[in-house]
């Protein structure tokens, strides 16, 4: 058996550490800073292999990443949280022979240095835009741009999105790699790389920090009520009623904060998802205790999200606004939904494999098929409900639709204490910059936030405690650059790689050398 060079063993370890890294970087750690340099250690790692070592280094690093951020899935069972690391994992590892195909050819010196670069960045995005999408819907977990909620790259969100944010995370990581690169003598080449680096890792971050992030527009009282729930994981909803229960009774605490002074009156009450686990339009118990909490609030209608029962076999979960004559308007029913959480791909193949499966969830909810928008006592809002947070359409299209507040409500109940929360909040706080709207994140059992369109929070839950937040935030009108062309800031992107493989595979024709003259 031949034992692996030192070489071999070098770059496996550069991969771990640029796994750690990344996981470092993101929610519930937050370190954002070591986003570039793990990504960079990355680059440098799979650089001068070949496609099929490339291709098994990214995956390595990406192992390292999705086991730990994932875990939260853990709910389901051991073995599909691995499968879904490992599959993560094996996607993401494209990224290598990508990176790999793009230093291979090229011209020489600057330019040819700034078209590799590109490429490597529109890689990223590619490779990002791919996970977002396959299989069963994607999944955005340990995007670049997810890292960045409290750096100053963030408010790059505001003109590319997610995609573009991740971009930028890119660019800082090749200038990082072309400043610890092959070494070069104290010459003019060395100056000529300074003076391309240098501006790769500065300018980002001095352009982010200058990016003005509009917070101005009419203030609205908002209140976001957490009721906490009874258990924990699969246990959390067991006891009927009880979570409904819990947000009555914290919205009865804000009715009395407000009759005696301590709390200003709210213009919109909201709940979070499945704060009421029965259909409280056909289900008596649900609508007594949901039309108690409009009476304490003195008639003033609330948000809510409950499991709607809509005939036929269909049941979807919905988000719909409640006065004190029941139901007011459509219900919004989420569209994007949580494959193997709110329905089973492959029923069939998969409990042929894992009959467990069937149990935890022996019937699928139907999507929805209209945009998140919702009009609660005057006030337009873009809802967005849980796992929708995570993908780019939802909340551009809500706000597109003219949401002037962005709304996520969630239940993250079954994820126990884990960095799920941490990582939900990371994105709803991207997507406040995003498309420049304050955001109310109001959870079942945490973490609830209030967040200004910046990204900055304003108040914040933690996890399984009953709470009820309240602030006035502005809501607002213009659309961002990002809100208006984020489709096409990240098609763009993609396109780098392509068009900069196609490009630098064109190599200048040898030149003749002069003759001396005779």
């Amino acid at each position: 058996m031949t034992r692996p060079s030192r070489t071999a063993v070098r770059r496996a370890g550069a991969a771990v550490t640029a796994g750690a890294g990344l996981l470092l970087a993101l929610p519930p750690y937050d370190v954002w800073w070591l986003a570039p340099p793990a990504l960079a250690v990355l680059l440098l790692a799979v650089r001068g292999t070949g496609l099929r070592a490339a291709y098994a280094l990214a995956v390595l690093t990406h192992l390292v990443l999705f086991l730990p951020l994932l875990e939260w899935t853990r709910y389901v069972g051991t073995a599909p949280w691995a499968a879904l690391a490992v599959l993560e994992a094996l996607l993401a590892g494209l990224l290598g022979p990508a990176v790999v195909l793009a230093g291979r050819w090229g011209r020489p010196g600057v330019c040819g240095a700034a078209l590799r670069g590109a490429t490597v960045v529109g890689a990223v995005v590619a490779v990002e835009a791919v996970r977002a999408r396959v299989p069963f819907g994607g999944l955005t977990w340990g995007r670049l741009s997810f890292s960045q909620s409290d750096g100053p790259l963030l408010a790059w969100a505001s003109l590319g999105g997610a995609p573009g944010l991740s971009a930028v995370v890119a660019v800082v990581a090749v200038g990082l790699v072309a400043l610890v690169g092959r070494p070069t003598r104290p010459t003019r080449a060395m100056k000529r790389r300074l003076a391309v680096a240098l501006p790769l890792v500065v300018l980002p971050v001095v352009a982010g920090v200058l990016l003005p992030l509009p917070v101005d527009g009419p203030a609205v009282q908002v209140a976001a009520v957490q009721g906490n729930v009874p258990g924990q994981g699969l246990d959390a909803f067991a006891e009927d009623l009880v979570v409904l229960d819990n947000h009555l009774a914290q919205t009865r605490r804000l009715a009395a904060d407000v009759a005696a002074g301590r709390t200003p009156a709210p213009d919109l009450v909201l709940w979070p998802e499945n704060a009421s686990d029965q259909d409280p339009r056909s289900e008596p118990a649900a609508a007594q205790r949901v039309d108690a909490a409009v009476d304490a609030l003195g008639g003033v209608p609330l948000l809510l999200g409950a499991v709607l029962r809509d005939g036929g076999g269909r049941t979807s979960n919905g988000i719909l606004v409640w006065g004190p004559d029941g139901v007011i308007g459509e219900p919004y029913r989420k569209r994007h939904l949580v494959p193997f959480g709110e329905y089973l791909p492959l029923r069939g193949l998969v409990t042929a494999i894992y009959p467990g499966a069937a149990d935890l969830l022996p019937r699928d909810f139907s999507p929805g098929d209209r945009v998140g928008r919702l009009d609660l006592r005057g006030v337009p809002l873009a809802v967005g409900t849980c796992y929708e947070v995570a993908f780019d359409a939802p909340s551009r299209q809500a706000v597109r639709a003219g949401g002037q507040l962005l709304v996520l409500p969630s239940n993250n109940a079954s994820y126990g204490r884990s960095g799920q929360s941490a990582q939900q909040l990371a994105m709803a706080r991207l997507r406040a910059v995003e498309h420049g709207r304050s955001t109310v994140v109001v959870t079942t059992s945490g973490i609830s936030a209030l967040v200004r369109p910046d990204g900055r929070v304003v108040a914040q839950s933690g996890l399984y405690e009953p709470a009820v937040l309240t602030a006035a935030l502005p809501r607002r009108a213009d659309l961002t650059v990002a809100t208006r062309w984020g489709p096409y800031v990240e098609a763009a992107l993609v396109l780098l790689l392509p068009v900069g493989l196609a490009l630098t595979r064109v190599r200048r024709a040898p030149q003749p050398r002069p003759t001396a003259p005779s």
